[in-house]
């Protein structure tokens, strides 16, 4: 592990994974995503963006649905998915985990230890 003060970063972004979560199933959505993931803040001990994926990422092989509460049987879409607001913005916002069912379609923002140290909620227009 390299170290950046008190962040820990492994050397590489596959050593952040659990067993049985492989690269296939998640990383082509990383890539295309904006946020460049996997350049560096995935490498990070407390990285939001692994822990979604290795949370959600096993949902996804062999297309298994899984309930998620009032939203009924869901579908894991993607990481890092644009979903469009409406807004006139330049870009729209990237969603960590995206997952549709009957309920509807429902947006995952993971959150790892950003709690421990609170700031105030700045919202974009988008």
């Amino acid at each position: 592990m390299l170290s950046d003060g008190e962040v820990r970063y492994v050397d590489d972004w596959r050593q952040n994974l659990i067993a049985g979560v492989e690269p296939e199933i998640f990383e082509a959505d990383l890539r295309a995503g904006t946020g460049r993931e996997l350049e560096g803040k995935f490498r990070a001990a407390h990285s939001s963006s692994a822990l979604a994926v290795n949370v959600f990422a096993p949902f996804r092989r062999g297309g298994r649905g899984f309930a998620v509460g009032r939203y009924g049987q869901g579908r894991l879409v993607g990481f890092e998915q644009r979903y469009p607001t409406g807004l006139a913005s330049a870009q729209p916002p990237h969603l960590d985990v995206v997952v549709e069912g009957a309920g509807g379609v429902l947006g995952i923002e993971s959150k790892c230890t950003e709690y421990l140290a609170p700031k105030a909620a700045k919202f974009s227009e988008r």
